[in-house]
């Protein structure tokens, strides 16, 4: 399990150096090195649950502000086949599927951190 952490840690920073390039860069560096430091925190066991559920929140409603802007049909293909711009709708496809991707592993640290309703502590 630790290895998904280390993956993770370095999609994010991935993620956060390639988007210098974009016309907004500052706020998808800021949510994926979040996203990267809530990672690190759970490697270290020291994750602070209340920044977990907060890049947690931020990233979904981002992520649902972004779907609501699509104004036509978006093909998975050209989300994945291009790495440029082809069009808005595209690109807020392809922005919101990363926001999504921020979404689920911060609650899936989450689910993992914490013990169930028995008490038992979640395998690691």
């Amino acid at each position: 399990m630790i290895g998904l952490h280390y993956l993770m840690l370095g999609v994010f920073l991935l993620s956060a150096a390639v988007q210098f390039n974009d016309p907004d860069p500052l706020a998808w560096i800021m949510i994926y090195l979040s996203a990267a430091f809530v990672t690190l925190f759970a490697i270290l066991q020291m994750l602070h649950w209340p920044l977990t559920i907060l890049v947690a929140i931020i990233s979904l409603a981002w992520s649902v502000f972004s779907l609501t802007r699509i104004t036509g049909p978006v093909n998975f293909m050209d989300i994945i086949s291009t790495v440029g711009m082809k069009t808005l709708d595209i690109e807020l496809a392809r922005e919101a599927g990363g926001l999504l991707i921020v979404f689920a592993w911060m609650v899936f640290l989450l689910i993992r951190a914490y013990p169930d309703k028995t008490g038992r502590d979640v395998e690691r």
